[in-house]
């Protein structure tokens, strides 16, 4: 397998410093990559970055992606789901599939949503309302969903 990300001579500047000089590193497919480090160095604005890059298909000489976008999930840190949003927690997750036709769930992905609720330990919750759920239990439905849209790189 190569690379799904390879960065090369990357500088990020901020307004009152440069956070980044001459970044240069790879990430391998199928590989779990951790990005580390004090708060405040630009961990997420580096991801941010790439993400730009991503979202443009800007295959430029500093960044480059072996993949398109829409084989990427981002899942950021926090998400503001109010108390009282009524979804349940499978109908939320089951919103990760891609390139969906119908407005219903196939055979395939009602498998597929049940193999990613057990394997999330959230198949005792699936009909809970997402809003009323721990932070725990919504990141894992969060979790959940980007696995439900098999993506080739997944970034929390």
């Amino acid at each position: 397998m190569g690379n799904i990300v390879s960065v090369d001579g990357l500088n990020i500047d901020l307004p009152d410093r440069r956070l980044f000089e001459n970044l240069a590193f790879d990430i391998p497919s199928g590989a779990l990559t951790c990005i580390t480090g004090e708060n405040g160095v630009g961990k997420t604005t580096l991801v941010k970055h790439l993400l730009r890059d991503l979202k443009t298909n800007s295959h430029n000489h500093f960044v480059k992606f072996a993949i398109k976008r829409d084989e990427a999930f981002y899942m950021p840190q926090i998400r503001n789901i109010d108390d009282d949003y009524p979804l349940a927690i499978k109908d939320f997750v089951s919103l990760g599939f891609k390139h969906r036709i119908l407005p219903w769930n196939t055979p395939a992905m009602k498998a597929s949503l049940q193999q990613t609720l057990k394997e999330t330990k959230l198949e005792s919750l699936a009909k809970n309302p997402l809003g009323k759920c721990s932070g725990g239990e919504k990141q894992r439905a969060y979790l959940a969903q980007a696995l439900c849209s098999e993506p080739k790189l997944l970034i929390l």
